[in-house]
């Protein structure tokens, strides 16, 4: 979601911003309001759990199917935005 939270540092050599959207694989962030409406609609229809958005449920289920194998993938893309910082641009 896109807070304030994600501008209020660096991670190191990363924006947390930007590193957290890259991660994400996306160019937009998921807004307050839809969180909102996300939420409104899981209590209407009485749910339990509510895991937003899309690519979020996506990644909890890909989890749930497949224990370690997320933090496997999010450890091996640190390391490869690690790697690629280091290296000067031409």
């Amino acid at each position: 979601m896109d807070t304030p939270i994600l501008d209020k540092g660096w991670l190191g050599d990363f924006n947390g911003h930007e590193f957290y959207r890259l991660g994400q694989r996306s160019e937009t962030f998921y807004s307050p309001d839809q969180l909102a409406a996300d939420t409104l609609r899981a209590i209407e229809r009485n749910k339990a759990l509510l895991v937003a958005p899309r690519q979020a449920r996506m990644a909890w289920l890909f989890a749930r199917l497949v224990p370690g194998l997320l933090n496997r993938m999010a450890e091996r893309f640190v390391n490869q935005q690690r790697t690629d910082r280091r290296q000067p641009t031409p």
